[in-house]
């Protein structure tokens, strides 16, 4: 006889004793406070993409946490047409709740049947809308209900899950049953539910096999398809064994273990015997299965050994229902901090590996010596900026004296203009010195017109030794510096003193002075000479004479003006190549301003690098002890979680061990 192993230390595997030998709510506490830690939007807008969905995290701990928290068993049955799926649920709840296949039949949805003080359905639509809840009176008005929902097709292809609540006293403190659509129909749709709540729900799965079509191939391939990820959750229970004779079952129980362990790769398939009728015959006190009204093709009499092996295979399946229960939590949490661990690292890396490589950077930019380049740079940059001023001087220095020669040539034509000794005197007095003034500016302006070629000079040398060193730095691989435009500042235009022309004022006015006596003088004598000669006519006349004497004896003007040109000559020369000179050094300081410029400009590039790596170590040093902190920290997480993982992959094989040992 086909017999069960029963460790006498099973009753460790309580529910409570699992959860404490699993620490799961300490796992989840731990892995919720990572997930706080590292998974909110600022903590993940600090660190780069390490590929985790820290939501999904979120979501799949919530799902931990809730299964964790509902301490109900969730038990699902699999099993193709006519191998007693409805039979072995009636007899699970000892009542006949589910007619033959009702629930196999049309049903797209799983049914979920769990405990409640009333006898309550409640339907679940696949397009969301919101879910019908219905109330009845008694068992019975519920049975039939429930038969129509799930095997009327304009119904049934609509739900989702149907939910049935009933006063059975198994679904109060074990357990909820989970009844999926038939395995072997021809509507993939079945088979897609059925995967989806075995995925969401289940904590353990049993898949019913017939003792009188035993394994079929139909099953086979569905088990090897779909349930592969959750065959150690899996249970076969084999079914129907009174149908066949007792010397045949103890082979037939080893044959269903050998087929489903060679042809699904299990090292080793729970297989337990159930049969239903005995229970339900037994629940209703009777003694044969026609009395208990189950079927006129039955044994008459409830085999004892059978109703014993059965009732002993419902005490297996809650104990392996829970160690499954917190193996599934186990691995859950297993998957999930390892995925922790996984981005924690990451995060690690990019941290210490940033810090570590910008302090290397900083380093090696601290050691770079650019002073030999930029002298280098310094001596070809000032040798052409040199060359280039000495040009644009000598041509300023040309430009300037030239027009310093036409400022002479012009006062000299100013004072030829002048016909008369007052208009020259007027001249001189009113004008010359403002006409002095007025072309020494212009020969200044001459002179600032070679300000621009020196600028651009000093802006080509930038230019080049700009690009010079950029290409230098790139190559160099260190730091990142912005370096702006060189600023100078031009220097302000020479002011100068017209040249002093009392002198030549005085001179004039002296000789204007000596021309109006000369003539005053010339008619008083030819006044009295006219007398003398013709009276009272003769005086008149003698007047005019005389005038005409005394101009004969007065200083002629243009004697005078070529005398103040003489006179104005050295004096004119002497202030315009003054103010030549003065000019051309003016033109001469300026690009000495503009090459000391240049010159330390290319030493600020030098000065600008050394200070931004000096700020930056003092920056980074600053910062050193709250990066170390920080991955000190995370280190120190990535430690607990390397335990937790192990501690979690313990509890897994010390659970599957113990679950050998019961089998």
């Amino acid at each position: 006889m086909y017999k069960t192993k029963f460790d006498q230390s099973a009753e460790y595997f309580s529910l409570e004793n699992l959860d404490k030998l699993a620490e799961v709510d300490e796992h989840l506490e731990f892995a919720e406070a990572l997930l706080i830690k590292y998974g909110s939007q600022a903590a993940e807008d600090s660190y780069p993409e390490t590929g985790v969905d820290w939501t999904d995290l979120r979501k799949q701990l919530e799902s931990i946490r809730k299964k964790q928290d509902d301490k109900k068993l969730n038990l699902s049955v699999i099993g193709e047409f006519s191998t007693g799926k409805s039979t072995f649920i009636n007899a699970l709840l000892r009542k006949e709740l589910l007619a033959s296949s009702a629930l196999q039949g049309t049903t797209v949805a799983s049914a979920v049947i769990d405990y409640s003080e009333h006898h309550m359905i409640h339907l679940q639509y696949l397009d969301g809308r919101p879910e019908d809840r219905y109330q009845y009176d008694d068992f019975y008005s519920m049975k039939v209900a429930l038969e129509r929902f799930t095997t009327d097709p304009d119904i049934a292809r609509n739900l989702k899950a149907v939910h049935v609540y009933l006063p059975a006293s198994v679904l109060k403190d074990e357990f909820r049953i989970i009844d999926t659509p038939g395995t072997n129909v021809t509507e993939a749709w079945h088979e897609d539910v059925t995967i989806r709540t075995l995925k969401d729900m289940s904590d353990l799965s049993i898949v019913l096999v017939s003792a009188e079509k035993p394994v079929p191939d139909t099953m086979l391939s569905f088990v090897r398809n779909h349930l592969g990820a959750i065959l150690p959750q899996c249970v076969f229970l084999v079914t129907k064994l009174d149908a066949i004779r007792r010397r045949e079952r103890t082979g037939l129980l080893d044959y269903v273990k050998m087929r489903l362990e060679g042809e699904l790769e299990l090292k080793e398939a729970v297989v337990l015997p159930y049969i239903s009728p005995a229970v339900i015959s037994d629940a209703a006190g009777k003694q044969t299965y026609e009395d208990a009204g189950i079927g006129d093709d039955l044994p008459g009499i409830v085999d004892d050994e059978l109703l014993s092996m059965s009732l002993e295979t419902e005490k297996l399946i809650i104990r392996h229902m829970m160690k499954q229960r917190t193996l599934a939590l186990t691995r859950k949490l297993t998957s999930l901090i390892e995925t922790m661990y996984q981005s924690i690292s990451a995060k690690i890396e990019w941290i210490s590996g940033g810090y570590e490589s910008k302090l290397k950077l900083l380093e090696r930019s601290q050691k770079t010596d650019l002073d030999y380049f930029v002298q280098q740079e310094k001596v070809q940059r000032l040798k052409h900026f040199d060359d280039a001023a000495k040009e644009v001087l000598a041509n300023a220095e040309n430009g300037i004296h030239s027009a310093a020669d036409n400022a002479r040539k012009k006062i000299i034509g100013a004072l030829d203009e002048k016909n008369t000794l007052n208009d020259l005197s007027v001249y001189i007095r009113d004008s010359l010195r403002k006409d002095c003034n007025s072309h020494a500016a212009d020969i200044v302006k001459q002179a600032e017109k070679s300000y621009n070629p020196v600028k651009k000079h000093f802006q080509n040398e930038m230019s080049h030794f700009e690009k010079s060193f950029k290409k230098l730095y790139e190559s160099l691989n260190i730091i990142p510096l912005d370096m702006s435009q060189a600023r100078y500042s031009i220097p302000q235009a020479a002011q100068f003193q017209a040249p002093d022309i009392g002198s030549l004022e005085a001179y004039v006015t002296k000789k204007i002075e000596k021309e109006t006596n000369a003539i005053a003088y010339g008619a008083i004598i030819g006044a009295i000479l006219g007398t003398i000669i013709l009276p009272i006519i003769g005086s008149v006349i003698g007047f005019f004479v005389g005038g005409f004497i005394g101009e004969k004896i007065a200083p002629k003007t243009n004697t005078v003006r070529e005398d103040c040109k003489s006179r104005l000559r050295p004096q004119l020369a002497s202030y315009f190549n003054r103010v030549a000179d003065s000019s051309t050094a003016m033109v001469d300081k300026y690009s000495g301003q503009i090459r000391k410029c240049l010159s330390d400009e290319m030493d600020e590039y030098l000065k600008r690098y050394r200070d931004e790596v000096n700020r930056q170590i003092a920056v980074e040093n600053g910062q050193r002890a709250f990066i170390t902190n920080k991955i000190n920290d995370l280190k120190n997480d990535m430690s607990q979680i390397k335990n937790r993982k192990m501690r979690l992959e313990t509890v897994t094989r010390q659970l599957n061990l113990l679950g050998r040992k019961e089998n």
